[in-house]
């Protein structure tokens, strides 16, 4: 489940980098995973956690 909430995350980063710069909410970010927000709250605790998270994930596969 971690793993669809990052590529979610990293997903609403870039459209919404587009669009206007900032952090997706995370009710936004519950509801595009498909998830509750509960769900997502026993992951990350704020939207810039998920954020910081999907940006590390990001950095983490450019190494591989």
């Amino acid at each position: 489940m971690q793993h669809i909430i990052l590529a979610v995350t990293r997903d609403l980063l870039h459209s919404q980098q587009i669009r206007c710069p900032r952090t997706p909410s995370m009710d936004e970010i519950a509801a595009c995973a498909g998830i509750k927000l509960h769900h997502l709250r026993s992951y990350y605790t704020s939207p810039d956690a998920a954020r910081q998270a999907s940006l590390n994930l990001r950095s983490h596969d450019a190494l591989d």
